[in-house]
């Protein structure tokens, strides 16, 4: 069984503003779609991060939820065809940052886990744009490639966003004991290989 009740021992620095990662009051003058598509394009060859898109109230949404419901489990596709997976752990820290490992890193090291990933979000356009921008910073390479960073920030936007599938994050959280992973993957193994397919991005993570 899987209990959200265990707690991380890991911390990171303090959000950064999205003015330390970009030229903010130039960004301003693009449109949604622009500031979107410079917003991936600043990442595309930077080997150790990741970025996504989402809309403002997607972000409210998971943000909502993060307070709530901190902590969650979800499996990423290995192999061919996706035939296994390793399953991740999920600790949000506050609303706009969140510290990904995975389940064997937590339970080999459960008094201080290292953490894989490391995802921020900005929300400074979300209203003037409509616009979350979203970056994942990559600290065990060796562990997690760039390909499968993506596809487990696409299942963080996709669980704690889609009102449909949050509710698994709420029970894991707040009803560990009716929690059921087994089910909870077989339920979703279809899109959790269809994600595979789908790089994170404004259009697919939410508006």
């Amino acid at each position: 069984m899987y209990s959200p009740r265990r707690h991380f021992c890991i911390s990171y620095p303090s959000p950064k503003k999205l003015s330390d990662v970009v030229k903010l009051p130039l960004l301003r003058l693009k449109s949604r779609e622009e500031v979107a598509k410079i917003w991936a394009e600043h990442f595309r060859t930077k080997t150790l991060s990741v970025a996504a898109s989402t809309g403002h109230d997607a972000f409210e949404r998971l943000a909502s939820n993060a307070q709530v419901a901190p902590h969650f489990v979800v499996p990423l596709p290995r192999g061919e065809g996706g035939a296994s997976f390793e399953t991740f752990f999920i600790q949000f820290q506050g609303s706009r940052t969140c510290l990904i490992t995975s389940l064997h890193e937590y339970t080999q090291n459960p008094d201080r886990p290292s953490p894989f990933l490391v995802v921020t979000f900005f929300d400074e356009l979300g209203e003037e744009k409509n616009l979350t921008l979203v970056q994942g910073d990559i600290l065990r390479g060796e562990c997690l490639s760039k390909e499968e960073a993506g596809h487990v920030l696409s299942l963080l936007l996709l669980f704690y966003s889609d009102p449909n599938l949050s509710r698994w994050v709420l029970d894991f959280n707040l009803k560990p004991r009716e929690f059921s992973f087994e089910l909870f993957q077989d339920e979703q193994r279809r899109g959790f290989n269809l994600l595979l397919q789908v790089p994170p991005s404004l259009e697919n993570s939410g508006e």
